[in-house]
């Protein structure tokens, strides 16, 4: 199994608040943070070792990721966070995407949205993988 995904594009934010994303360009990861408004783009290179990219593919698998519905959207709610993820494996795929919803079980984030533990344990690996850059 390959540890390393052949695709990888994540994102999470909202014009009130901040907002990341990261891409794997060429096989090298790119991560973009803004602030408020979607102002002052930041692009880093990361460097991601074989180890770190196996430990988000157990990540992963271990939070069964695969299983996500594409969309999760809350209708009570105009703006807010929205989210999406694609993820490419030889062997596994997932594409989904949330507006102001999110999968599983609750926790709270900083900025007071609720949001799940499958989700948190997603983006927990994805910090993980950014060596604690902030993904949230």
């Amino acid at each position: 199994m390959e540890s390393k995904p052949e695709q990888l594009k994540v994102y999470i934010g909202g014009y009130m608040g901040p907002s990341y994303s990261i891409e794997l360009v060429h096989g090298v990861l790119h991560y973009k943070s803004c602030g408020q408004g979607y102002e002052n783009w930041n692009t880093e290179v990361i460097s991601v070792t074989d180890k770190q990219w196996a430990k988000f593919r157990q990540s992963l698998d271990s939070l069964d990721i695969w299983r996500l519905k594409s969309e999760y959207t809350n209708h009570q709610v105009c703006d807010g966070t929205h989210w999406n993820l694609y993820i490419v494996y030889a062997d596994r795929s997932i594409r989904s995407e949330g507006h102001n919803s999110y999968p599983g079980d609750e926790f709270t984030r900083p900025s007071g949205v609720r949001a799940p533990s499958v989700f948190k344990g997603f983006l927990d690996a994805v910090k993980s993988l950014l060596e604690g850059r902030d993904f949230q």
